[in-house]
This record gives C-alpha cells, structure tokens and sequence, in this order.
C-alpha cells in the first residue's frame, strides 16, 4: 500500500486544516511519510495561496511538527510553487512544479483550471481557439520543467480538469496528443518524478487520474519516474484512491512508484 503523500494543502495556503490535523490523519491511516506543499504567493491567485509574510511561519510550524512526531511519522517541508512566480527552495526537502496560468502575448495570463468561463476568456485572446491555448500551457509546462526543474510535476494535464466531457476541447484529437509530448519529452529528458494526482478525482470533476491512462503508458516507455499524491486540501482526502492508483499502475506495466524518504527519493516497490 502506498502509505505517504508529497502533494498537501493546509490552512497557509487554501486548505481546510492545520498541518497538525493532517498529521494525526496521516498517523491515523498508518502513513509512515507525509510532505507539506502549500501554495506558494501568485498574485493571480492570492486568495489561495500562501502570503510571502507567512512563509517563514509555515516553515516553523513544519519543523515543530518534525521534531513533535519524530520517530512516529516523517515530515518534510515542502512547497507547489507557480511558474511564473517561483519561491526560493532554500531549506525545504522538496519542490512541486506545476502550471495553473498560462502567459499570452500582452501581459494577459489565463488560468486553464478555475472555471469554464475563464477557460474561454483567456481563450478569446487567441481567437477562440481553446486548443491553442492548451498548446500554450504543454509548452508552458516544458519550459518550467527545463528551466526550474522541480523535484516533481504536478497535475501534468491539468487543462483537462475542466474537460471531462470533452467539450472545452477535443482530447482525443491528434493535434492535443502532440502538443503533449514536447512536455512529456522534457520531463523524461530531465529526469524529473511526475506525480499521479487524484485529486480532480475527489472533487469529481475526473474519473481519471493527472495525467491520464494514455499519458502514463508514454511516460513508461520513456522510463520516467512517477509518485502517488491526492493533491489533499483537506485531511479527509490524504489517500483518496491509493489502492486504486497501485491497481492502475500495475495494469500498466508500473513496479515502483517514488517516495521521499530521509535519503533522498527511494523507488518503493507496487505490491
């Protein structure tokens, strides 16, 4: 069973418990590892993510919970930063890379996960073409994973959150398939740990994982390394669909999933 999760959100940024909550959780469900990963500043989401002045606060309750539940759990700090306004990694364990806004021409950055509508307003500034505006994002993605290099990708096709009757855009189009793979080629060329992600799953917006089943098998032939997180905004949902991930990756081809332990990221084996 996979006991720990890297991808959390808690009261710092635009969860709905205390890092202390989530840890008695945790404990409660037999993790052995659980990492913190609020949302870093974006002004373009500053009511959900974390305001610079409480970084050092968060970072302080982190390692007061290390030190309280030594020996029973391990912790580690981390942080999901923006791209477009990544936050320093000194001093934590690890970092999550993901892409909610994409930049278009004119200062203008549309966000591919919030709503529909603002899916098709940041698509109007490309003619309407919401395919097009999903390229932008796949090559968004690639650039953060080449520049930034994130210890793991998070939610690698987000754009499809919205798009679980495929009507924002087509998914199952040749021209989406392609404007995939310059990001999927990037991740495997830099080595980086992709993060399966339930968490559009229990918010029931996805009967799939990020990314998706199709995805997964590419990611395999390219041998890139994956780890299992809920994207948990709450301490309900901190292993939501684990077995489920396990039996999925298994039916893949999968035999290891990655997890940070005090060495460093560890291939675990699926069971």
């Amino acid at each position: 069973m996979i006991l720990s999760n890297l991808h959390t959100h808690t009261i710092f940024s635009d969860g709905k418990d205390t890092p202390e909550k989530m840890v008695e959780v945790a404990l409660a469900r037999g993790f052995w590892a659980l990492g913190f990963s609020d949302h870093a500043f974006s002004p373009n989401y500053a009511e959900g993510s974390m305001p610079p002045e409480r970084f050092e606060a968060y970072k302080d309750e982190i390692r007061r919970l290390k030190l309280k539940y030594f020996g029973r759990i391990r912790i580690y700090l981390g942080i999901e930063n923006e791209s477009l306004y990544p936050f320093p990694s000194d001093g934590l364990d690890y970092v999550i890379g993901s892409v909610h806004d994409v930049p278009i021409e004119g200062g203008v950055n549309a966000c591919v996960d919030a709503t529909k509508l603002a899916f098709h307003e940041g698509a109007d500034y490309l003619g309407g073409d919401t395919l097009k505006l999903v390229e932008l994002y796949y090559q968004t993605l690639a650039n953060m994973i080449r520049t930034q290099r994130p210890d793991i990708v998070g939610h690698f096709d987000l754009p499809t959150k919205l798009n679980e009757k495929n009507d924002l855009f087509d998914m199952r189009s040749k021209r989406y398939q392609k404007a995939v793979m310059p990001a999927l080629d990037a991740l495997a060329a830099e080595g980086l740990i992709l993060e399966i992600n339930t968490g559009a799953m229990g918010r029931g917006l996805r009967s799939d994982p990020y990314p998706a089943p199709w995805i997964l098998r590419e990611c395999l032939k390219r041998g890139v390394r994956v780890t299992v997180s809920s994207d948990a905004h709450s301490a309900d949902m901190l292993d939501f669909e684990f077995d489920e991930m396990e039996y999925l990756l298994r039916g893949l081809g999968y035999t290891e999933t990655w997890q940070l332990t005090n060495g460093g990221f560890t291939a675990v084996p699926i069971e």
